[in-house]
């Protein structure tokens, strides 16, 4: 199963590559950039500062974390993440 990290949108922006956003989690160190192209971002609406996204499929590269999936949280979402807390 893949690890799903909670984030915070920092802020959106263009890039050279397209639009992308900026998004910190307590679970790792820095940020974590992702695109908001659909093979990645899997809403229709752009995600504003604040929001809390669903962070998947993380990888290193050099300038950062990416996230190849991310999402909007659902309430399904904190469901789940409270469950986990539980039983640990």
């Amino acid at each position: 199963m893949t690890q799903k990290y909670k984030a915070v949108v920092q802020q959106t922006k263009d890039g050279h590559r397209g639009r992308f956003a900026i998004a910190i989690t307590d679970d790792i160190e820095g940020s974590i950039t992702f695109s908001l192209e659909k093979s990645v971002w899997e809403e229709d609406d752009e995600p504003e500062p604040g929001t809390l996204v669903v962070l998947s499929g993380l990888i290193r590269k050099q300038a950062g974390w990416r996230a190849r999936r991310a999402r909007f949280l659902t309430p399904d979402d904190l469901k789940q993440l409270a469950s986990k807390k539980q039983s640990k």
